[in-house]
């Protein structure tokens, strides 16, 4: 559904012949950089009150971390993140970003750990959040209609003064994305990828 609506937004814009511009966010150890009070409040704020809420917060507080060395052990109490490889780790964390639309009036996020789009840009929801944008790894695409020509030198988009590279392709939930939505770029990857596994399995023949 996610991807539904994500190309649908897109092609809503090709039928006016306007563009949608998405920026393709790495966060730095999102998981790991979670902070258990913000995210305290944001759950209650959501409607987890009394045994629920203090059942979380007893879920996320004094956590202990082991780590087992040639029979030397040493244990710290973690401060702050959800646990990985749980279920509730990936809920709670969407539970922690789910009020980043709100932030501003051009902001449209599908939720995901990595993608957003918007016209206008204010990292100062990130730093309120002590979220930290991998700027090397984050993207953005200028999706347009083709025949709908875009001059590379319109639009530079940077984040905390470090500009963010624009490419025409990017991979989302597992699909190559291009800028003019056109197929050929994940066809040609899941070609690419079912001749080397055929290949594989000949030569084990």
């Amino acid at each position: 559904m996610a991807i539904l609506k994500f190309v649908n937004n897109i092609y809503e814009g090709f039928e006016s012949n306007e563009c949608t511009i998405g920026i393709f966010l790495e966060l730095k150890k999102a998981f790991d950089t979670v902070n258990h009070q913000i995210l305290i409040n944001k759950l209650n704020f959501y409607g987890s009150h009394g045994i629920s809420l203090a059942w979380l917060t007893s879920y996320l507080d004094n956590r202990q971390q082991y780590l087992m060395v040639n029979g030397h052990a040493s244990s710290n109490t973690v401060v702050c993140g959800v646990p990985q490889g749980s279920v509730l780790g990936p809920l709670l964390f969407l539970f922690y970003i789910s009020d980043l639309f709100l932030s501003s009036n051009y902001l449209f996020s599908l939720l995901m750990t990595q993608i957003f789009f918007f016209r206008h840009k204010d990292s100062s929801w990130f730093n309120a959040n002590k979220l930290t944008v991998h700027l090397n790894k984050s993207k953005f695409i200028i999706f347009h209609p083709q025949r709908k020509q875009i001059n590379p030198s319109e639009l530079n988009i940077s984040i905390n003064n470090t500009p963010t590279a624009r490419v025409e392709e990017h991979k989302f939930l597992g699909i190559i994305i291009h800028e003019n939505l056109l197929r050929k770029p994940h066809i040609t990857t899941i070609y690419d990828k079912v001749t080397k596994v055929v290949g594989i399995l000949s030569k084990s023949r």
